[in-house]
């Protein structure tokens, strides 16, 4: 048995830092990685929104058939927990923030061009501050069920802007799919 040591390969950013309500990164998803890993640095503008994600297919975000669960614990010693409860129009992936504080997340996405339903998946951490300050660090994931081959990513917030962000996008080399 040969072991490949996984490299990864940047593929993507989008950074600003003026008040943006979304950033979309395109053309970065490919058949060439199977898992994708991001790292998210923004500052929310809206005390209380959640950061969200919606995969894209050439442009176009889908904005349908989002399931996720995340659970918490802030410095406070309170847990949270939150889900979809059914489809959404976007995964949660930081849970509710303070405004004026940073909000850093990051992640893997497998399988957006699987074409196949309920196998793109996404698996997040977040380190934050809740909408009373206190610092909170979140786990969650989810799945999106339809059966386009997605081509990349848009991050926005559940209301308001994002006042500053900067994302990168990266392929997991050496990985595939179960058939690959």
């Amino acid at each position: 048995t040969t072991f490949t040591t996984p490299q990864l390969v940047f593929l993507g950013e989008s950074k600003s830092n003026s008040a943006a309500s979304a950033a979309t990164i395109d053309n970065i998803f490919s058949d060439t990685y199977h898992l994708y890993f991001f790292h998210a640095d923004i500052l929310v503008a809206t005390n209380g929104t959640h950061v969200t994600a919606q995969l894209v297919s050439s442009g176009t975000a889908d904005t349908d058939g989002y399931y996720y669960s995340f659970q918490g614990l802030d410095q406070a010693g309170n847990s949270e927990s939150g889900d979809s409860a059914g489809a959404a129009a976007s995964w949660s992936i930081s849970g509710a923030n303070s405004s004026a504080r940073g909000c850093q997340i990051h992640g893997h996405i497998s399988g957006p061009t699987s074409g196949q339903d309920n196998n793109k998946k996404i698996s997040w951490a977040c380190e934050t501050f809740d909408s009373a300050n206190n610092q909170v660090h979140r786990t969650g994931g989810g799945f999106q069920t339809t059966s386009s081959d997605h081509t990349g990513i848009k991050i926005l917030c559940g209301s308001g802007n994002m006042s500053q962000h900067s994302i990168q996008i990266y392929g997991v080399a050496n990985t595939e799919r179960f058939g690959g």
